[in-house]
């Protein structure tokens, strides 16, 4: 077990994190989790605004990883 440590920055925010353990009860709203059979999982919520979203996901001996993604407006289709 490796624990991952998630930053979020820009347009959101981090709402949970999991690994899928059914024994784990650590809480999802802590931004660490130890890992279950090699995976974590970073659970993100959107700003209400446009911009990007950085997630960066830390485990020591290994390099850091960053994700960007878009947040874009959200704008319902017309029926």
């Amino acid at each position: 077990m490796i624990q991952v440590t998630f930053r979020v920055s820009g347009a959101g925010e981090l709402a949970g994190v999991a690994n899928g353990n059914p024994h784990n009860l650590d809480s999802f709203r802590r931004p660490h989790r130890y890992t279950w059979h090699g995976q974590a999982l970073a659970i993100l919520r959107p700003a209400k605004r446009p911009g990007g979203l950085t997630l960066t996901a830390r485990a020591p001996g290994l390099r850091p990883a960053r994700l960007t993604l878009p947040v874009t407006s959200f704008r319902p289709r017309p029926r």
